[in-house]
């Protein structure tokens, strides 16, 4: 392992951690969690100890670094990729809520202006019977929205006309059978 090649090899040249430290520019702690095998050195002090030790970097690290290196960079592809698909997914779910809300907007505005709008209404009252009975024709732009009165005159009548056309059929269906209108 490296941290039992860095004791040797500190110790056989007969250097404290300290002087160690000091060659390479970094502190005792570091020394230390080298030799403790908490962390190891990156590829530049890697180098920096083989020179030190005039040794190559391959029998310096007996390939743990790069082992370790190679594990960590696996690590961290397998880590990316997870991260890539989960903000893949996020965005699609972004994307169709995103996509439901617009179609919700033009649902409702075209709900509320096909519906709330009115362009004219028609009125008239009429007396059938003795029974008193206001009818309403709403519509837009000729087209009829709503009628409204007594449901057996309503159901009598052809609401396939014009407003003003079924105001008249309403008015002489009830004059027809004994009303009055005005």
């Amino acid at each position: 392992m490296f941290s039992e090649k860095l004791i040797d090899l500190r110790k056989n040249k007969k250097m404290s951690q300290e002087k160690l430290a000091e060659l390479m520019d970094v502190s005792r702690q570091t020394i230390s969690n080298w030799e403790l095998g908490s962390t190891t050195p990156d590829i530049n002090q890697a180098k920096k100890l083989s020179k030190i030790f005039k040794i190559s970097l391959d029998e310096l690290i007996d390939n743990d670094i790069v082992i370790k290196t190679i594990n960590n960079t696996e690590k961290l592809s397998k880590s990316s990729n997870r991260l890539s698909i989960c903000a893949l997914i996020q965005s699609f779910i972004l994307l169709i809520t995103f996509i439901f809300i617009i179609i919700f907007i033009i649902f409702i505005t075209r709900y509320y202006f096909n519906t709330n709008i009115v362009s004219n209404s028609m009125e008239i009252n009429c007396t059938l019977n003795n029974i008193k009975d206001t009818y309403k024709v709403t519509y837009k732009d000729n087209e009829i929205i709503d009628i409204t009165g007594n449901d057996k005159v309503l159901n009598n009548i052809d609401k396939d006309k014009t407003p003003n056309e079924i105001i008249d059929s309403i008015i002489n269906y009830v004059e027809n059978n004994g009303g009055t209108c005005n």
